[in-house]
């Protein structure tokens, strides 16, 4: 295999190529956008309250966007009863006064298809009320919905990922999500979908690379 000078008709033809990628990207104009553009994504964050020790934690406090005060708190608590050990678990508003769970009393498990956003029913908490995993079994993976007002001037929903152990010794926060425009999120939407536009002018520009690799290199 050798590679040959370009001649003038094969300039010709890829520069023909570069003004071709050059319209279709102007025609397109900028990259489609969804809403899911927007998702801040926590990754794995597998955080355990509760036994076994030292692994666990009795408490955990949650700042859902690392800035600001802290959202909420999960709680794990053991009372030593006449038959045996009693565990509470719970997650309780922290200082953050504009932070609500999805539920109606207490905290609701949702399915992976279940959208968070301006027509769900949120738990009104305050500081001090506590929302009570109570209605989660032992074993049970599941997600729950919230909403928050990091600024003030925007409510932002998302979702959280929590195990419960089978015993309802411990729980463990898996992970969590939410859109930071405003938008309605679907449990279990962890990355951002690349704009179709993108997607298209990515394809052309494959394509006019694949050409000028043809037109310049002969066996």
């Amino acid at each position: 295999m050798k590679l040959k000078p370009s001649s003038p008709s094969s300039r010709l033809r890829s520069g023909g190529i570069s003004r071709s990628l050059l319209t279709a990207a102007v025609l397109a104009g900028p990259p489609v956008m969804t809403a899911q553009a927007a998702i801040i994504y926590s990754g794995i964050q597998n955080l355990l309250v509760g036994p076994p020790f030292p692994g666990g934690a009795p408490q955990r406090t949650i700042n859902i966007d690392n800035a600001g005060p802290a959202e909420f708190t999960l709680v794990a608590s053991a009372t030593q009863g006449k038959v045996g050990t009693i565990y509470s678990l719970s997650l309780s508003i922290d200082v953050s006064s504009t932070f609500d769970f999805v539920g109606n009393t207490g905290l609701s498990l949702l399915g992976a298809s279940n959208s968070i956003g301006a027509g769900s029913a949120f738990s009104l908490l305050s500081n001090v009320t506590v929302s009570t995993t109570a209605g989660w079994a032992g074993g049970t993976s599941g997600y729950f919905g919230f909403r928050f007002n990091p600024t003030g001037s925007q409510p932002l929903y998302g979702w959280a990922l929590l195990t419960i152990s089978s015993a309802r010794s411990g729980m463990t926060l898996v992970d969590w999500a939410y859109d930071n425009s405003g938008a309605s999120i679907n449990a279990t939407v962890r990355v951002p979908e690349p704009g179709l536009a993108m997607l298209a002018l990515a394809g052309i520009t494959g394509a006019g690379f694949r050409r000028r690799r043809a037109v310049a290199i002969s066996i």
